[in-house]
């Protein structure tokens, strides 16, 4: 941990990295949009009721108070070592930050399971109900690799990749908004269809998993040129967008389908 490439605090990279506000706005969104739409919204539709869109705004709240302990940690110490940095920096290089480190990946790790299968989940619609088992474990195993091997390569390509996929992500979810917010029945979205008033909270934790990844884009601030003005203008962008495209596309889930079919297809 101790060899992580840090920057004084505040100031910019000896030489210019490449990873602009755009690229890091990219690394945000792109890790944010997954579980959040694709793999939970029928789960936690059935906790939050009609009231789905509320739990995606109080979740979201919640991410942007956490942004902002972000932002301020990664300002300080800039670096491409993100939330395990942060971690030396308050209890050393040594068994305390170590063990917080490895509990930080599990749950990183937990996250990229979930993605993973999401992913494998729709991989598979495209092949005959008959396709053999081990094809969906392969496609969230192939995944992995993949992704894993453009970290690989570096920030530069990291960032082109993940600017491209943002792209086509964000299209896919703006075509869907737009095609169905004209067809939404407002009845469908009566406050008769909320849940108790706890389970939009208990929704809301459910979607945290949603946001959270926002983190990540603290680990790109040992390539940013100077990171204490891009990284806030990054974390707070990509959790801005990120809310706005959730809201919108639950208002026109829930305005379009029933509770019972979206638990029917939660997965």
């Amino acid at each position: 941990m101790s060899n992580v490439r840090r920057h004084p605090a505040g100031a910019a990279a000896p030489t210019p990295r490449g990873l602009g506000l755009p690229a890091a706005v990219s690394i945000g969104v792109g890790s944010m949009i997954g579980a959040g739409i694709f793999s939970i919204l029928g789960m936690v539709a059935g906790v939050s009721g009609t009231a789905l869109p509320v739990s995606f705004v109080l979740g979201g709240a919640v991410a942007i108070l956490a942004a902002y302990s972000y932002l301020k940690l990664g300002v300080r110490y800039p670096s491409v070592g993100g939330a395990s940095q942060f971690l030396v920096e308050e209890y050393g290089d040594g068994l305390r930050s170590g063990a917080l480190n490895i509990f930080q990946y599990f749950a990183y790790i937990i996250a990229i399971a979930l993605y993973a299968r999401g992913f494998a989940g729709y991989a598979t619609t495209f092949f005959p109900s008959s396709t053999a088992a081990w094809l969906d474990e392969a496609f969230a195993v192939g995944v992995v690799v993949l992704f894993t091997l453009v970290n690989f390569l570096g920030s530069r390509i990291m960032g082109q990749a993940e600017t491209a996929i943002v792209a086509i992500k964000v299209g896919v979810l703006v075509l869907f908004i737009a095609a169905g917010i004209f067809f939404i029945e407002p009845d469908r979205l009566a406050l008769a269809g909320w849940g108790e008033p706890q389970n939009l909270l208990f929704g809301a934790g459910i979607l945290f998993i949603g946001y959270e990844s926002f983190g990540l884009i603290t680990n790109a601030a040992g390539e940013m040129t100077n990171p204490r003005r891009e990284l806030p203008r990054a974390i707070y962008l990509a959790v801005g967008i990120v809310i706005l495209i959730y809201f919108l596309v639950a208002i026109v889930v829930i305005g379009n389908l029933s509770i019972s079919a979206l638990k029917a297809a939660e997965d």
